[in-house]
């Protein structure tokens, strides 16, 4: 299509002056150009806005069903609750009184059924009823049967010479200690034999003498040792009395024999002491002992006691080891029962 010219006129200062507008050959083809870009540019941008636009799909409202109220009644609900926990408790309170007097009933009714049918079985005769009370007629015990006596644990020093695995070993060490002036007893002890060689009050003593015996060449240890703590069977009642009083006497003639050793004179009392515990002893053996236990350990208690009195007389050392060979053979006799 072409463009036809066109002629405009202007008025300047009240003269016209008419103006052509002149389109050339150039312009008209950039004026061409133009017009189809724009063609194409709306194009495209209607294009673009078609493509842009959607259709909005809302849901279908919803018809919500109405909430039914319920009306909670809480005091109702608790009483009836509190009823039935009485009914039970009331329902199982009866159970448990009717199962007890059901136990205690069966109880009765075996005890007394039992009962008859003892009875029926045993026969006794009057003459097989004892008289209990009754003077002279108390049974008399038969051979071995007596009175059963603890022996009270003795705790003292001692002097140990060598422990050995056998009987045998310590046999052969203690006539060896004895040939060189030094008595010895053996001790069972647990599985060994162990070698006793003196006894004390103190452990200081203990070393006083296990120093003396060790210049005549033997192996020496002093400790502490616990002794007895046993019992003896069949004893007479003077017998089990004498038991009592053993170590008390035995503790005071140790602590006088050590004392004598270490520096010639006992403490003020003991002899006295000693002396009233030995007549005690004597008066209890009056009554009668038979068992040769009892009787061995009371002639090294008296043994000792005479040593001491003979050693304050003629100050004769060779009773201070006659004091210590009577001792630990007390205490032999006692550990070994």
């Amino acid at each position: 299509m072409e463009r036809k010219n066109k002629t405009i006129t202007i008025k300047i200062n009240g003269a016209n002056h008419p103006f052509k507008d002149e389109v050339t050959e150039d312009e008209k083809s950039d004026f061409s150009k133009n017009s189809q870009e724009i063609a194409e540019t709306e194009s495209a941008v209607s294009q673009e806005q078609a493509e842009d636009e959607f259709e909005w799909i809302l849901p279908e409202p919803i018809q919500h069903k109405e909430i039914t109220e319920y009306t909670i009644h809480k005091g109702t609900a608790k009483k009836s609750k509190k009823k039935d926990v009485r009914f039970y408790l009331k329902k199982f309170k009866t159970s448990v009184v009717s199962t007890i007097l059901l136990i205690v009933l069966f109880a009765v009714l075996l005890g007394t059924g039992f009962g008859m049918v003892v009875l029926k079985f045993v026969n006794v005769t009057p003459d097989a009823v004892p008289v209990s009370g009754a003077a002279g007629n108390t049974p008399p015990k038969a051979a071995g049967e007596g009175t059963e006596a603890p022996l009270s644990l003795i705790n003292t020093f001692v002097v140990q010479g060598g422990v050995y695995t056998t009987e045998e070993l310590a046999k052969e060490a203690r006539d060896a200690t004895a040939s060189k002036g030094v008595p010895a007893k053996l001790f069972k002890i647990e599985e060994k034999t162990a070698l006793f060689l003196g006894t004390a009050d103190t452990l200081e003593n203990a070393k006083l003498l296990a120093a003396s015996i060790a210049n005549k060449g033997v192996e020496v240890f002093p400790k502490p040792i616990g002794i007895g703590a046993g019992t003896l069977k069949g004893l007479q009642a003077a017998e089990a009395e004498a038991l009592k009083k053993m170590p008390g006497l035995f503790a005071d003639l140790t602590a006088a024999s050590s004392q004598l050793a270490s520096s010639g004179s006992m403490a003020n009392g003991l002899a006295g002491k000693i002396e009233k515990q030995v007549a005690e002893l004597k008066a209890v053996e009056k009554s009668g002992m038979t068992n040769s236990q009892v009787q061995t350990m009371t002639t090294h208690l008296h043994s000792t006691s005479e040593a001491i009195v003979s050693f304050e007389k003629t100050k004769d050392k060779k009773q201070l080891d006659k004091m210590q060979a009577e001792l630990v053979s007390f205490l032999a006799v006692y550990h070994n029962q």
